[in-house]
C-alpha cells in the first residue's frame, strides 16, 4: 500500500493518476470487506464476554447472598469474575485482541480512503485545466 507525495502526483500523467485511483479503489474495497469481518469478530467476542460476565456475576451475587453478605459493586464483581473464571478471562483476551485488530485495520482503511479521495480529487483538478 503506497502513498505518494504531492510532487510525485504533480509529475504523473492523467493515465498514471487513473491507475493510482484504480489501485487505491481495489485496496479500499478489500480493506472495507476485511474491516467488516474484523468488526464482526470483535462484536461477537464482546457479546460472548458480556454474556459470560453477566452469568458469572449473577452466580457470585447469589453466593454472597447465600453467605449473608452484601454483594460487592459491579466493577469489583467483574474483577472477581475475571480472576476466578479462567474461561471468561480467555474470552476477554480474545475480545481485546479482536478489537485491537479491528482498530488497526480501520486506521489503515481510513488512510487508504484518504489517499483514494485525494488522488481522485487531484486527478479531477488536473483534467479540468
Amino acid at each position: 500500500m503506497l502513498t505518494h507525495s504531492f510532487a510525485e502526483l504533480r509529475s504523473m500523467s492523467i493515465e498514471e493518476l487513473n491507475d493510482k485511483v484504480a489501485e487505491y479503489s481495489v485496496w479500499k474495497i478489500q480493506l472495507e470487506a476485511f474491516v467488516g469481518q474484523l468488526k464482526s469478530e470483535a462484536t461477537s467476542a464482546k457479546l460472548t464476554y458480556e454474556a459470560g460476565l453477566v452469568t458469572t456475576g449473577y452466580t457470585l451475587v447469589k453466593e454472597y447472598e447465600k453467605q449473608g453478605l452484601k454483594p460487592p459493586a459491579e466493577k469489583v464483581r467483574e474483577g472477581e469474575a475475571l480472576s476466578t473464571n479462567r474461561n471468561l478471562k480467555d474470552i476477554y483476551q480474545i475480545y481485546i485482541e479482536a478489537q485491537a485488530r479491528y482498530e488497526s485495520m480501520l486506521g489503515k482503511l481510513n488512510s487508504i480512503t484518504t489517499a483514494y479521495f485525494s488522488v481522485q480529487e487531484y486527478r479531477t483538478l488536473k483534467t479540468s485545466r
